[in-house]
């Protein structure tokens, strides 16, 4: 289905599940807005992609993100897929480490509604969970918390936003350059002994993380979902 003339921005776009989503839905015609932090990533999308506009944005700072909206006169849908992962347990980590997850996941949806809400007569808000927030691990409280806080937002704004939409997805174990990072030099190890674990013994694509947004944003009539993308991995 197209989605001609429809603006579409991503923060987090210039890698992983959002370069993905941004390919995806410029192949549906969309206007694609990609935002990140990395100007060095954002210029090798561009390459990629030469339809896709990026803009500098880090969410965490509210001139970046208000800078953002000020130079776009409408938008139709908004796609939030900026965040890293780190393990830290709860005992014995400091405390401004362990709110981190707060401030890089939770708050910045506070920013991009109140700031997009004006500029969006209809239309939806595709957020990123995961599902830390069903099935927590040791070392990752922190991110669960945080997860689950944006999985309540989502529904929580599925009914204040009505009738713009919301929703999320919730990946599980998607190869990409995040989970790349959070590996380390293990990494590949890391992914062979979690794909073992999942029915179809393989990680996900970025590319299918993306198919799901795209179908969030298609279906008008789901609201409030959070859709899981883990192979079945919460069931193993």
């Amino acid at each position: 289905m197209s989605l001609k003339g429809k603006t579409v921005l991503i923060f987090g776009g210039s890698t992983g599940i959002g370069a993905a989503a941004a390919k995806l839905l410029l192949e549906s015609e969309a206007e694609v807005i990609a935002l990140a932090r990395d100007e060095g990533r954002l210029s090798r999308l561009r390459s990629e992609l030469p339809k896709v506009r990026t803009m500098h944005c880090d969410v965490m700072r509210d001139e970046d993100v208000s800078a953002v909206f000020a130079a776009v006169d409408e938008i139709h849908h908004v796609v939030v897929t900026a965040a890293t992962i780190r393990q830290d347990k709860i005992v014995g980590t400091d405390m401004s480490v362990l709110i981190h997850p707060f401030y890089e996941r939770v708050v910045p949806i506070y920013r991009i509604v109140q700031s997009a809400i004006s500029k969006m007569k209809e239309g939806s808000f595709v957020f990123t969970s995961g599902t830390l927030a069903v099935r927590p691990a040791i070392g990752m409280g922190a991110v669960g918390a945080a997860i689950s806080a944006v999985e309540h937002l989502t529904r929580t704004l599925a009914l204040e936003l009505a009738p713009i939409r919301s929703n999320a997805i919730a990946p599980g174990l998607i190869l990409t350059d995040l989970m790349r990072s959070f590996g380390g030099e293990n990494w590949q190890q890391m992914v062979a002994q979690m794909s073992a674990a999942l029915p179809g013994k393989k990680p996900g694509s970025a590319e299918q993380a993306a198919d799901a947004i795209k179908f969030l944003i298609l279906n008008k009539f789901i609201n409030g979902e959070i859709l899981t993308i883990d192979g079945g991995g919460r069931f193993a």
